[in-house]
């Protein structure tokens, strides 16, 4: 038998381990009106925080460690005097080097030379323990000691570090609602309670943003409120300009751009072959030297190379997915070499995006999964269902079976997926998608999609872009969230005087434009198969075209006529709220919010009616003669209209509201052969 000893020192190892892995103690209060905490961080050699932020400043590149760690302190102490009551200057941040009593906000690890050597082991031990290595993990811990009591946070990285900040102070009920001066939440509190913690978190997407789209990449400008709404939010990837590359990383933002190939000095970005190396290898090359400087992240698009070679080895290789990832391996590759000659680009990764197509062949032995990250486009999908809903067997199901084909292929490394949130189709459209949202990303987080991107708006001039992208951030951050309570906050704060009926406005368009790319994608498509066709054909038999452009039950309880009409009178009853709230008084900011809606409410209001017309002159049959001569003459005013009108603030740039309908040419030709039928009867109108 063992010695008693033997079993005393086992049971206090066990006991002393359990006290350094656990967390220990009771609650305690932080912070409250009466009394201030001392923030601690491990600044190095700076003297204080404001040395840190001043001196980063100050130079073209922000973001290194002691940075983030000084803006994680700086940002807490913000939030806390304004939460309590009391003044900055109340609230010290400390170097860690310095010994203090009483509660404590530990922000990052203690650096080597801390005064808290006892809380590093610790925190060091936990981290150690922690199996995912996510970059972005985050920790939250609590000590208890004679003389103090303390919260620390800390994460992986000095960026997750900075991320764990903003997380906490969610978590105390701060929100960034918009860039806009003032548009956050910061509660009032007497005092900010704190539980015993020992927690380890991470965000539901790694990445998180937006990738080069309809609009243009930014220069962005040092200080933007912008940024700072972005960074708050943590999002983490955003289309620029080469020179904005180095103020993003201030902002812990990846910077992200396409590689765009010279199509004019190559033998074809639409013809690409896989059959002579050394032709494909010059052609790999001059792609990255155009993409030269590299940002922290290379985006090819192979879904849109409109051709492959047909000689003999392409043949062989399968379909055309089958040869993305092949090119795409094969630029992995390439960026490799690169690396190893030293031409700064150590951090650059490449986002291959591949078409719906599964593919035939095994995936190539030389994909780098560290190197290259897949992306899917889940789009043109349906939005009037969400991608759980078991009725959607047309459009989502195919999606959602790529999706899964990816997902079991663990040689691919982490999938990631690119959504139509802000579709070039849908730019200038007050598209709300706030129930899609709620459903869709905790299904996409649990099915074990790593990053959600969308296409770059523009931020200037966002209508109702403003909730879709904070909804977006808040999710891809946290998966779930209340959207009852989201939309509650985002109404008051980002209308405030005006929040019901703003809210009433957006349930309207929301269930107006449900179906929207039917509208956008279906629509169009099938007008311009019918105008090669000199408009012979019929549009569709009327009840397959009606079932087309369902609104879906969940909307409304009865059925009011055909679903393109109800979507007219939905328009039109938006545009009547509308008129009256802005009749009311309300801030300028508001005002302005609401002037950014009526210029997408306008383009909505002519993309349907031009829609409508469209429909009713070709499923009118020949026996109702004066309707369908009422609807050409209709049809050809509101054309000549859209093509007068010019978007305000198009993220495509300046643009008619014809030209962005997505049936400018279907319309103009409809119009041309109408005017053979019925050219007096438009003279008489314009007489």
């Amino acid at each position: 038998m063992y010695p008693v000893r033997y079993f005393q020192i086992i049971l206090t190892f066990l006991m002393a381990y359990q006290l350094a892995c656990q967390p220990t103690g009771h609650s305690f209060v932080l912070i409250d009106r009466n009394r201030p905490c001392t923030i601690l961080v491990d600044l190095e050699s700076y003297p204080d925080v404001e040395s840190v932020l001043e001196d980063f400043s100050r130079r073209s590149a922000m973001g290194n460690d002691v940075y983030f760690r000084a803006l994680a302190a700086a940002e807490l102490r913000r939030y806390l005097s304004q939460m309590t009551g009391h003044d900055e200057t109340d609230v010290s941040i400390v170097d860690d080097r310095v010994s203090v009593i009483g509660n404590i906000l530990f922000v990052g690890l203690p650096g080597e030379h801390s005064s808290y050597a006892d809380m590093r082991s610790v925190l060091l031990r936990r981290w150690r323990k922690t199996k995912n290595k996510n970059a972005q993990g985050m920790r939250f811990d609590t000590f208890q000691q004679e003389q103090r009591s303390v919260l620390a946070i800390s994460g992986r990285s000095a960026v997750a570090t900075l991320y764990a900040a903003y997380d906490w102070l969610e978590q105390q009920g701060v929100r960034w609602i918009a860039p806009d001066e003032g548009a956050e939440i910061v509660p009032v509190r007497s005092g900010i309670t704190v539980q015993p913690c020992d927690l380890y978190r991470e965000p539901a997407m790694t990445l998180r943003g937006y990738i080069p789209g309809c609009a243009q990449a930014e220069s962005f400008k040092s200080g933007s409120s912008l940024l700072r709404w972005l960074l708050r939010n943590r999002i983490n990837l955003l289309a620029a300009e080469a020179r904005a590359d180095s103020l993003l990383h201030g902002y812990g933002i990846r910077a992200v751009r396409n590689i765009v190939p010279d199509v004019k000095r190559q033998s074809g970005f639409n013809e690409i072959c896989l059959g002579h190396p050394e032709s494909l290898k010059q052609f790999i090359d001059s792609l990255l030297t155009a993409a030269a400087p590299w940002p922290d992240l290379l985006i090819f698009d192979a879904a849109k190379i409109e051709k492959w070679c047909d000689c003999a080895v392409c043949a062989q290789m399968g379909n055309a997915t089958d040869k993305s990832l092949a090119l795409l391996a094969q630029i992995g590759e390439m960026m490799e070499t690169v690396q190893q000659d030293n031409r700064g680009v150590e951090t650059v990764e490449l986002l291959g995006i591949v078409g719906s197509k599964i593919p035939e062949k095994a995936i190539p032995e030389n994909w780098n999964d560290q190197r290259i990250k897949l992306a899917v486009h889940v789009f043109p999908r349906c939005f009037d269902h969400s991608m759980t809903d078991a009725n959607c067997t047309e459009v989502n199901y195919k999606i959602l079976q790529t999706l899964s084909y990816w997902l079991n292929e663990k040689a691919i490394g982490e999938v990631g997926i690119i959504e139509g949130y802000h579709a070039a189709e849908f730019a200038g459209l007050p598209l709300v998608l706030s129930e899609r949202l709620h459903e869709d990303i905790p299904f996409y987080v649990d099915i074990g999609i790593k990053f959600l991107l969308s296409h770059q708006p523009e931020f200037s001039y966002p209508g109702t872009n403003a909730l879709l992208d904070y909804q977006m951030a808040r999710q891809c951050w946290r998966g779930e969230v209340d959207l009852d309570t989201l939309e509650s906050e985002y109404f008051a704060v980002y209308y405030p005087g005006i929040p019901e009926r703003m809210q009433e406005f957006y349930r309207i368009l929301q269930e107006a434009l449900a179906n929207i790319v039917a509208w956008r994608f279906e629509l169009p498509q099938k007008l311009d198969q019918m105008a090669q066709q000199d408009f012979t054909e019929p549009l569709l038999p009327l009840d397959l075209f009606r079932n087309h452009f369902l609104l879906g039950n969940r909307f409304a309880e009865e059925n009011l006529g055909t679903d393109w009409e109800r979507t007219y009178q939905l328009i039109h009853d938006a545009r009547r709220l509308l008129d009256e709230t802005m009749m009311q008084s309300v801030p300028d900011q508001t005002v302005d919010h609401l002037i950014a809606l009526e210029a997408q409410l306008r383009f909505a209001e002519m993309t349907i009616t031009l829609y409508d017309n469209v429909i009713r002159v070709l499923t009118l049959s020949k026996d109702e003669p004066e309707m369908r001569e009422e609807a050409a003459i209709r049809l050809r005013e509101t054309t000549r209209k859209m093509a007068e009108f010019k978007l305000p603030q198009h993220p495509c740039g300046e643009i008619t509201a014809l030209n962005a309908c997505g049936i400018s040419d279907a319309c103009q030709k409809l119009c041309r052969v109408l005017d053979e039928h019925y050219g007096p009867a438009y003279e008489r109108i314009y007489e």
